[in-house]
């Protein structure tokens, strides 16, 4: 299999958002092979539970565990325990349950399973939540500033990378460049329009600002061909991926960037020094 800098399958991290694991399993098999990824969500797994990642496994898949954890931090390295133990690949949890509980699912990982502990990935700003969400839930943040906090925090308590909107890619991008970043709210510009995803981009110019990995459900569950919807987006990444990454910020977006990493990473070291 090819890696991921040259593999445009291996990009697609497919979200099986099925009511019926029978359906997600049939797009697996039909798949099997491919290099796509799977991301077994909140839905499937509580109807299939745990049975339906050892399924996907045994058919050649790589599994996110898309759970987004947020609980005290013993509950949630537990959690992540439990996944290492599973066998996934890839977990996330919402970074605003705070450094140590970030900290206790990295440890967790790496206690469920030592050799291979999956990744640990954050959840910054869902991407249904705009400026206006932000401000009605009491955060003076914008959904920007708060994704660069949230992503700064995330880096510091040693996760491997973020679930972003793909509207903050570049700022992340720059500020952490060797991070996994996983953008949902990616809507090929032909299919219907997700209209629960506030912040959403093609995959062309996810690529183009240095997206890692792009979670893509409806446009491809619930196309009539989801084998044709697949070939259209793997062709849309192919013909993207000279451009990777090279729409960077410019010299006045990166001073915006490091004006709030100083301010952000002052309260982080207070904190962190104070425990």
């Amino acid at each position: 299999m090819k890696n991921v800098s040259d593999n445009p399958n291996s990009r697609i991290i497919v979200a099986l958002d099925y009511s019926d694991p029978e359906k997600a399993m049939a797009l697996v098999n039909a798949c099997s092979g491919s290099g796509l990824k799977w991301k077994v969500g909140k839905e499937l797994f509580t109807i299939a539970g745990p049975d339906i990642v050892k399924r996907i496994q045994d058919a050649g898949g790589y599994v996110f565990l898309d759970l987004k954890y947020h609980d005290i931090p013993n509950t949630v390295g537990g959690a992540a325990k439990a996944a290492a133990k599973l066998g996934v690949d890839l977990f996330n949890l919402h970074a605003e349950g705070g450094f140590e509980m970030m900290e206790a699912a990295v440890s967790g990982a790496k206690a469920g399973n030592p050799d291979n502990p999956p990744k640990v990935v954050g959840v910054t700003v869902l991407t249904s939540l705009n400026d206006r969400d932000m401000n009605v839930m009491g955060n003076m943040d914008s959904a920007g500033a708060r994704v660069v906090r949230m992503g700064n925090l995330a880096r510091l308590a040693g996760l491997d990378g973020l679930v972003c909107s793909p509207k903050e890619l570049r700022d992340l991008r720059y500020m952490w460049p060797e991070a996994a970043l996983i953008t949902p709210g990616i809507v090929p510009e032909w299919a219907a329009d997700n209209k629960d995803q506030k912040r959403k981009m093609t995959p062309a110019q996810a690529i183009i600002d240095g997206t890692t990995y792009m979670v893509i459900g409806r446009a491809i569950t619930k196309a009539e061909n989801p084998l044709e919807a697949i070939e259209r987006i793997v062709r849309e990444i192919e013909e993207a991926m000279p451009n990777h990454g090279k729409n960077a910020l410019n010299i006045m977006e990166q001073q915006r960037v490091n004006y709030m990493l100083k301010m952000y990473q002052l309260d982080a070291d207070r904190f962190i020094k104070a425990r």
